[in-house]
């Protein structure tokens, strides 16, 4: 190896070092961790039948708290397949949600092949019955798709 590239490897390594950006990769203990610890956010989502596998049985118990996350309720207000017109549907009913109830976090999720709209992030089904309530109360029109489903939800964001 040239002398010259020796050097130039050495002094970038140095800066790398001073920087702390090698520290920062060397501390890391995931790349998620290192994007939650910097304010950003990274959600995964995945069938509960992986998370016992990979976790564990701990993992796939009802009262699992982990990276903020626990087992409660959402409402699913809109499930389509309509290559068309289901990505349209899905955001007109985020909007609706999110303008009918304000403060309440909406999510549009894509599973092949299917839209679907969720919101909010409910500890107990009663919590959710109730805010179904209020949604059907200005939009009737959605009572044919709304659902209370168990699933994954925020524990540091609860919708009121």
């Amino acid at each position: 190896m040239n002398a010259s590239i020796k050097i130039a490897i050495l002094v970038l390594a140095a800066g790398c070092s001073q920087s702390g950006l090698a520290d920062d990769a060397v501390s890391s203990e995931s790349i998620v961790d290192d994007i939650n610890a910097k304010g950003g956010s990274v959600y995964i989502s995945q069938p509960p039948e992986l998370d016992y596998i990979t976790n564990g049985p701990a993992a796939s118990d009802e009262s699992h708290h982990a990276h903020g996350r626990l087992v409660g309720y959402r409402i699913q207000v809109f499930s389509d397949n309509n290559i068309r017109t289901a990505k349209a549907g899905a955001e007109y009913r985020k909007r609706s949600v999110e303008q009918a109830l304000p403060g309440t976090r909406a999510y549009i999720v894509f599973d092949s092949p299917y839209w679907r709209v969720k919101f909010g992030d409910y500890r107990t089904y009663g919590e959710a019955d109730e805010a179904l309530q209020l949604l059907l109360q200005q939009y009737p029109s959605f009572a044919s798709d709304a659902k209370i489903v168990k699933e994954r939800i925020n524990s540091a964001r609860r919708s009121q």
